[in-house]
């Protein structure tokens, strides 16, 4: 039972860690236009 929490929460920390880059990606690119301009 121990080892299937374990497996959820870190593919939980998995999503998160992916969709935290994908912010981070966004706010580059956002930051890069307005900073051209």
């Amino acid at each position: 039972m121990a080892q299937i929490f374990q497996n959820i929460r870190s593919d939980i920390w998995n999503v998160i860690g992916d969709e935290s880059r994908l912010v981070g990606k966004l706010f580059a690119k956002i930051e890069q236009k307005t900073g051209k301009s």
